[in-house]
């Protein structure tokens, strides 16, 4: 402490006496109490000067009859400065610690807050995993149900905790929740973001290697957290939204129709409704469990309306071929576009 009080302590040591004074009340108090001792240990006790006293008083009274009162005045003007040289580092270690306090206050109910928006996912026991070309449902422990889309990952505990419901998607899920205002319902992903739920119906689209996150409203309301800011986004009924490039913003009114073909997939039809070619391209490479690769640069330009059920890989690329213009080739599993 001493090294401390007198300034000469290294980085280290200060912060591990800053450390041990700021973990509890009593620790502070102790802290400033031994500030207090070493400032009174330290404190200049040189004796006064008496030519002083005696050429002070002739200045101020020239009949020397108050020698008393001029003493008292400067027996005051000493212990007043006692007192600063005392008070005012005791002062400055106070507001010191109230400020650390405060701020471990604030720290504290700001973990708090992150916890409560964006929850710890507990012992993780079952990986729902649906490989490409391939359609899946899940029930979950507490009664919702998932949907997952071709080359998916639903990762859940076995049981849900009392606290909440949390479940981590790469991929593209259906979401129909069991309704409770007092368990909530989770669904992270690797995009940053978090879906919070009480129960409602919707469709989430988070492919690691998309470049973007897609949540439409089907019946319900839910709110969407951004991880490391925990800024929200509430979505109403009929609503979606996208998003994409670590652009957080609000949401836009979804048609019926748009509805349909982003939820589509969960009744076995796939539609595009002039879907970009790229759109497109991934949404058939996970229907069908291809690559598809696109020779000519052009062919980024076109845009797809269509809607299938049944219809197999060379059926889906006929029609292209027919309607657009594009020429395909299949090697295997591997599908080449070109003009």
């Amino acid at each position: 402490m001493e090294t401390y009080f007198e300034g000469k302590a290294n980085k280290k040591l200060s912060a591990q006496i800053e450390t041990w004074a700021s973990a509890s009340k009593e620790n502070s108090q102790q802290f400033a109490k031994d500030k207090a001792d070493w400032t009174f240990r330290h404190f200049p006790n040189e004796p006064a000067d008496v030519d002083d006293f005696l050429r002070f008083a002739q200045y101020e009274k020239p009949d020397g009859e108050p020698w008393r009162l001029v003493k008292r005045k400067r027996i005051w003007y000493r212990f007043y400065r006692v007192a600063a040289i005392i008070t005012i580092p005791l002062l400055i270690t106070s507001i010191y610690f109230q400020i650390r306090e405060t701020h471990r206050h604030k720290e504290q109910e700001m973990n708090s807050l992150m916890l409560l928006l964006r929850p710890q996912q507990g012992e993780t026991l079952i990986d729902y995993i649906i490989n490409p070309g391939v359609k899946g449902k899940v029930s979950l422990p507490d009664g919702s149900t998932v949907w997952l889309n071709s080359h998916s990952v639903l990762r859940t505990p076995n049981l849900f905790d009392t606290i909440s419901r949390i479940v981590e998607l790469d991929g593209e899920g259906y979401f129909i929740v069991e309704g409770s205002n007092d368990w909530p319902f989770y669904v992270q992903t690797k995009k940053g973001v978090t879906i919070m739920v009480t129960g409602t119906e919707f469709n989430l689209s988070s492919y690691a290697n998309d470049p973007f996150l897609k949540v439409t409203m089907v019946q319900g309301s839910l709110t969407l957290i951004e991880d490391n800011s925990l800024k929200t986004i509430i979505l109403q009924n009929k609503e979606e939204i996208v998003l994409a490039n670590n652009y957080f913003g609000k949401s836009n009114p979804s048609s019926a129709k748009k509805v349909k073909e982003d939820t589509s997939w969960k009744e076995g039809y796939l539609m595009f409704d002039n879907t970009p070619i790229d759109a497109v391209v991934r949404k058939m490479e996970r229907w069908f469990g291809v690559t598809i690769t696109i020779q000519d640069a052009q062919i980024l330009n076109y845009r797809i309306t269509a809607e299938f059920e049944s219809e197999s890989l060379i059926q889906v690329l006929e029609i292209f071929k027919i309607s657009s213009q594009i020429k395909y080739q299949v090697n295997g599993n591997q599908v080449s576009l070109y003009l």
